[in-house]
């Protein structure tokens, strides 16, 4: 949802950037707000760095998870094995007939066991270290809601208020509108705003 953009904004925002015009203001961070929303909602949810930050430590800890199995005596398996059996687990074991073989351990065949847990742990590793790198590689790409957002901002900076548009140092007039702009639409953005402007440094433009 868009967000509520109340008188105090307007006022705030227009005497901190000596704006006249405030219906005008207003319009425009309305339609910034529906391009951040639509972008948004068209590149699905925000990923984290906190989320990021968490399958890494699961990654880490899946990876121990490995080496902690691995070193499980072969008795110790068996037991767990035996419960997967009582359970109806997935990673239980065959049932072979060997009427002269005491159970528990008599009539199961632990042989694809050990085969099925060492898959599963070994995907979980994978899945959990792909998950980490890729989304953190995902999260260094330009952030695009939020630079649809600074496009409609730049629009109406320069060619409705007719303000210089400057890009070769930080914190420039336009960059401090854009993020204070940003903390009424979506608050915990507005620290991305000068790294989305870096990037607009970098390539002196928005595309």
């Amino acid at each position: 949802m868009p967000p509520t953009i109340t008188d105090a904004d307007i006022t705030r925002i227009a005497a901190r950037h000596v704006i006249d015009g405030r219906e005008g203001l207003r319009k425009a961070i309305n339609e910034a707000g529906a391009r951040y929303e639509e972008l948004r909602s068209s590149t699905g949810p925000r990923i984290s760095g906190k989320q990021i930050n968490e399958v890494q430590k699961f990654a880490k800890a899946a990876t121990k998870l490995m080496g902690v199995w691995d070193r499980l005596p072969e008795e110790s398996r068996h037991l767990i094995y035996v419960m997967a059996h009582l359970s109806g687990s997935r990673f239980e074991p065959e049932i072979v007939d060997l009427p002269d073989q005491e159970p528990p351990f008599g009539y199961l065949d632990f042989t694809g066991c050990d085969k099925l847990v060492n898959q599963a742990i070994a995907e979980i590793v994978e899945l959990s270290a792909n998950s980490a790198e890729g989304f953190k590689a995902q999260g260094r790409l330009p952030n695009i809601n939020l630079r649809g957002l600074i496009q409609c901002l730049e629009d109406y900076w320069g060619n409705t208020l007719g303000k210089k548009i400057t890009f070769t140092h930080t914190s420039s007039k336009f960059e401090n509108f854009a993020r204070d702009v940003t903390e009424i639409i979506d608050k915990e953005q507005a620290g991305n705003v000068k790294g989305v402007f870096q990037v607009m440094r970098t390539k002196n433009s928005l595309q």
